[in-house]
C-alpha cells in the first residue's frame, strides 16, 4: 500500500540580497522613510522589480513597511518606529528633495545622519546651530537643518518649510542663522508664497537676509523646477 503524499509546505521564496539591495537599504536608512515610488525613481526600477527588492529587504529584516495612508506604502529602517501620520508629510517631502539632489550628483546629509554623527562624536555642534536663549531659561537649545550639501561655495543647509511657524519662533531661528558661521547659505523651500514671504521678511528683520534664500517648493520635487535651483547657488 502506497504512502500518503505529504501536503505542500507552503514555503515562501527567500530572495538573495544583491549589491543594489544594499544600496536601497542604505538609501532608506539615510532618509528615515520613503515611498516605494521614491525608491523606484531613485534606482530606476520597474514597479515589479521594486516590490521584489523591497520584499527581499523585509525578509532579511533590513527594512519594514506600513500603510499609514490609503494607497501609500511606506518603507523605513528596521529597528525604528514607523513615522507618525502627523510627521509623514514633512518626512516624505524631505525625502523627495534628497532624492532629486542625489540624482543631480550631490552628496546629501540628512537630519537622521546628522543626529547619528553627533551621537557618535558626543558633540551636538557638528551640524547643529545654537539658538538664542529663551527668556528666563539658561538651557542652550540647538537646531539642525533638514538637509545639508557641500558646494564649491561651502556648506549649504536646506530647510523644508511646509507649515507656518509663529513669528517669535521663526524670528529666533533667523537670529540663529544670522549669527552662525558653519553654513554658507540656508535654502528655505516653502510650500506657499505666504510662507516664502514670511521667511523673507523675518530674515531681513533679524539680519539673516544675506544667508537665507527662501524659494517656493515645486510640488513633486521635479527636475524641471526644484533640482536645478537646489544644486546651484540661488540668486538673491
Amino acid at each position: 500500500m502506497g504512502g500518503a503524499v505529504a501536503p505542500p509546505t507552503g514555503r515562501v521564496r527567500r530572495f538573495r540580497l544583491t549589491e543594489r539591495d544594499l544600496e536601497i537599504a542604505a538609501f532608506i536608512n539615510r532618509m528615515g522613510c520613503a515611498t516605494s515610488e521614491q525608491v523606484r525613481r531613485r534606482f530606476n526600477l520597474s514597479e515589479p522589480m521594486c516590490w521584489r527588492r523591497l520584499r527581499a529587504l523585509r525578509q532579511h529584516a533590513l527594512v519594514r513597511s506600513s500603510r499609514p495612508l490609503i494607497g501609500h506604502s511606506i518603507v523605513y529602517p528596521a529597528g525604528i518606529d514607523a513615522p507618525s501620520v502627523r510627521s509623514l508629510d514633512h518626512a516624505l517631502t524631505a525625502t523627495s528633495v534628497s532624492l532629486e539632489l542625489e540624482l543631480d550628483g550631490s552628496a546629501v546629509v540628512t537630519e537622521r545622519l546628522m543626529r547619528q554623527d553627533e551621537w557618535r562624536a558626543g558633540e551636538r555642534s557638528l551640524w547643529s546651530i545654537s539658538m538664542p536663549h529663551s527668556l528666563g531659561s539658561d538651557r542652550q537649545l540647538t537646531h539642525r537643518p533638514d538637509l545639508a550639501i557641500r558646494t564649491p561655495d561651502g556648506l549649504v543647509a536646506i530647510e523644508v518649510e511646509l507649515t507656518r511657524k509663529s513669528r517669535r519662533r521663526l524670528g529666533h531661528l533667523m537670529s540663529a542663522w544670522a549669527r552662525q558661521a558653519r553654513y554658507q547659505e540656508v535654502r528655505y523651500l516653502c510650500r506657499t508664497p505666504a510662507l516664502r514671504d514670511l521667511v523673507a521678511a523675518q530674515s531681513m528683520e533679524h539680519g539673516a537676509d544675506l544667508v537665507v534664500r527662501p524659494r517656493l517648493l515645486v510640488e513633486g520635487c521635479n527636475d524641471a523646477g526644484l533640482s536645478p535651483w537646489l544644486t546651484r547657488r540661488a540668486a538673491p
